[in-house]
C-alpha cells in the first residue's frame, strides 16, 4: 500500500471517531438574531438638554441698562475681557481735542464687578501723560487684570507698558515700561490665563526687525 493510500486511511478513521463523538442533534448550529433595545432604554434623557424646554425669547438680548462709554471724543479699539462672569474690564482709545487745536490720543478704562449691571467711574487717560497713548489691550484672571498699551516716550518712539490690578480693575499700580528701548516698540498683544495667572505680552521692535516677548510668571 503506497504512502497516499495510509494517510487517506488514517483521516478517514478520525473523522469517523470524531463524528461517532459528537451528538447527532448538535452538529447544526443556528444562528440567533439580537435585536437592539428600544431608544429610551439605551439614553435617559431627563434632566439633559435633549428633554429641556426651549430658550425664552429674551435669553440672548441685552439684560443690563448702562453706559460704559459717555463721551463725544472719538473712540476706537475697544477691548474687553471677562473673570467669573462677575468682573469686566474694558479699555479703549479716546481722541480728544486739546485747547491748542491739536489733538491727543489717550487710553481709558472702565469696570464692573457685578456682571456689568454697573461701571465704575471711567479712568481718562489712563496712561496719565500729555504724550500720545495707543493700542490699548486688556486680560484677567481671577481677580486680576493687566492693561497693556503703547505710550509714545519721545516724538515717533512708543514704548510698551503694563499696569496691574488686585482688585478686579477698580484700581491699578504704577505702569511699568516693558519695552524700555531707543526704537520703536508696537502691536502688543496681551495674553493672560486664566488658570495660572501667566502673562505674555509679545510686540513688535521696529528698527531691529524683530519680535520680542515679555512673560511674567514663565
Amino acid at each position: 500500500m503506497g504512502i497516499k493510500n495510509i494517510i487517506c486511511v488514517i483521516t478517514a478513521i478520525c473523522l469517523s471517531m470524531v463524528m461517532a463523538i459528537l451528538p447527532l442533534n448538535d452538529q447544526s448550529v443556528s444562528a440567533q438574531s439580537v435585536s437592539a433595545p428600544p431608544m429610551s432604554q439605551q439614553y435617559n434623557t431627563t434632566g439633559t438638554c435633549e428633554n429641556n424646554t426651549s430658550l425664552p425669547d429674551n435669553y440672548f438680548t441685552v439684560i443690563c441698562n448702562n453706559t460704559l462709554i459717555d463721551t463725544n471724543d472719538t473712540v476706537t479699539n475697544l477691548n474687553c475681557d471677562t473673570s467669573e462672569g462677575w468682573i469686566i474690564v474694558c479699555v479703549w482709545q479716546q481722541q480728544s481735542n486739546q485747547t491748542n487745536g491739536t489733538a491727543l490720543s489717550t487710553i481709558s478704562v472702565g469696570s464692573s464687578i457685578n456682571g456689568g449691571n454697573s461701571f465704575n467711574n471711567t479712568m481718562l487717560n489712563f496712561a496719565n501723560s500729555t504724550s500720545s497713548a495707543q493700542n490699548p489691550q486688556v486680560g484677567l484672571a481671577l481677580d486680576f487684570a493687566y492693561v497693556a498699551y503703547e505710550l509714545e516716550v519721545t516724538p515717533g518712539n512708543h514704548d510698551i507698558f503694563l499696569a496691574t490690578s488686585s482688585d478686579g480693575g477698580q484700581s491699578f499700580d504704577e505702569p511699568i515700561n516693558i519695552s524700555n528701548s531707543t526704537t520703536n516698540s508696537i502691536a502688543a498683544k496681551l495674553i493672560v490665563d486664566d488658570f495660572t495667572g501667566k502673562v505674555v505680552l509679545p510686540y513688535i521692535e521696529e528698527g531691529n526687525d524683530r519680535v520680542k516677548v515679555y512673560c511674567s510668571r514663565c
